[in-house]
């Protein structure tokens, strides 16, 4: 294995293009039964319009920097992945207008202005830790990959990938930002707590994990991936030299990248030496997703070592992936208060570094499901009587509201101990 200073050369000497990524190794990859018609579907994504315009991509830039420098603060949410059939516009309403929701507390809060980002129009295509699963009938399938690559129902024929969902879902993204612009200005619906006005020019930018690279790479006009403002790279898929991290490194794009527990330091520098080669404040977003008993152990050396070398990230902290269990019905659930653990943790590891937290991300729903639970049971028994994630579990509204509330005030709390 080749050491990782001159992989980084390597990777850093390279020309870039859209597609360039099609030369390394591609983590997660999605495997098509028939590669024309993958090749056909993505040459019918590339004639189309972009998602969001160059100015927007800028425009987020611009504001992920001022989050960096500490001036301003971001908060992220939307589904773990969303679902073809949620795409109305009841709902998505009900998902912007949470993020405003919380937006605005910390706004208040904070007294700073808070840029609202949101899991949205476009997050369909998810990784996986296993790739087949077996049906109760015996039969082995591919796993369920996201709306994007296959669909959830358990049968052989439906769990092949399908390019062509890949057609849908761009559809569906732009049906999504239209409702969202719509949203913007139009009414709120009689069931909502409205979505009150925070501070910025662009009211909601958009993200998702930059995962399926062929459309991410048909989407791209030059430098500027149109599918959202702002990609990520996962935890599985941030290899020095594979082919997300070549693919983002292009990017005009502000770039996330997922940081759990076993993140190495050092490695972690070389990837920054890669993806932010101009050392720009907010170029980088650092999300982090510990688990709420490894942030003070696994976080403060991240932080130091990439303080030191001389880097300036947006830090956010994903308090839902590392706190994820399944119960003994084996149903995927999170519980509330160790994410909102997580998050005081991860602050106070900032603070112990004379460092900042700038951001939450949360996979969350302007619906009232329950999915998540707010308290632990001795017995293990929880209920479940809305759960409709086709993924990984969600907060409900007003669960997300709390989390965001008490983290506020927790903050705040410390701030004002300081000075008494």
């Amino acid at each position: 294995m080749a050491p990782a200073s001159s992989i980084v050369d390597t990777v850093c000497m390279r020309e870039w293009h859209p597609l360039s990524w099609r030369g390394q190794t591609v983590a997660q990859d999605i495997e098509y039964p028939d590669a024309e018609i993958l090749e056909h579907a993505t040459g019918e994504l590339a004639k189309m319009p972009a998602l969001v315009a160059e100015s927007e991509i800028e425009e987020l830039r611009t504001a992920m920097t001022e989050v960096a420098l500490g001036k301003s603060f971001v908060v992220q949410g939307g589904d773990c992945a969303e679902a073809f059939k949620d795409i109305q516009l009841e709902i998505v309403t009900k998902k912007r207008s949470l993020l405003a929701e919380q937006a605005k507390i910390v706004q208040d809060g904070f007294k700073v202005p808070v840029v609202q980002l949101g899991r949205i129009a476009g997050q369909y295509s998810k990784p996986r830790s296993v790739m087949k699963e077996t049906l109760p009938d015996g039969t082995v399938v591919d796993a369920f990959r996201g709306d994007n690559i296959n669909a959830e129902p358990g049968n052989s024929a439906v769990r092949a990938p399908d390019p062509e969902r890949l057609v849908v879902g761009h559809y569906l993204a732009a049906a999504t930002m239209s409702m969202l612009r719509v949203a913007k200005t139009a009414a709120p619906p009689a069931d909502s707590h409205g979505a009150p006005e925070v501070e910025g020019k662009t009211n909601i930018f958009t993200s998702h994990e930059a995962l399926h690279l062929p459309l991410e790479g048909a989407l791209t006009k030059g430098h500027y991936d149109t599918s959202a403002h702002m990609v990520w790279v996962g935890e599985r898929t941030r290899d020095l030299n594979g082919a997300h991290v070549e693919f983002v490194r292009g990017l005009r794009n502000p770039i996330g990248i997922k940081i759990g527990p076993t993140a190495d330091a050092a490695k972690l520098i070389q990837l920054l030496s890669i993806v932010d080669t101009e050392k720009q404040p907010g170029r980088v977003t650092l999300i982090t997703r510990m688990g709420a008993n490894m942030v003070s152990y696994a976080l403060p050396p991240l932080i130091k070592a990439v303080h030191k070398a001389g880097y300036r990230p947006v830090w956010v902290t994903d308090p839902c992936h590392g706190n994820t269990f399944a119960t003994p019905n084996k149903i995927k659930t999170r519980l509330v208060e160790t994410m909102i653990a997580e998050i005081k943790a991860t602050h106070l590891a900032h603070r112990n570094c004379d460092s900042h937290l700038g951001g939450l991300h949360l996979e969350q729903t302007g619906e009232d499901v329950t999915e998540c639970v707010d308290w632990h049971s001795e017995g293990g028994e929880y209920s479940f009587p809305n759960y409709r994630s086709i993924c990984d579990p969600r907060l409900s509204r007003q669960q997300a509201l709390r989390v965001v509330k008490e983290y506020v005030e927790f903050a705040n709390g410390l701030d004002a101990d300081l000075k008494a």
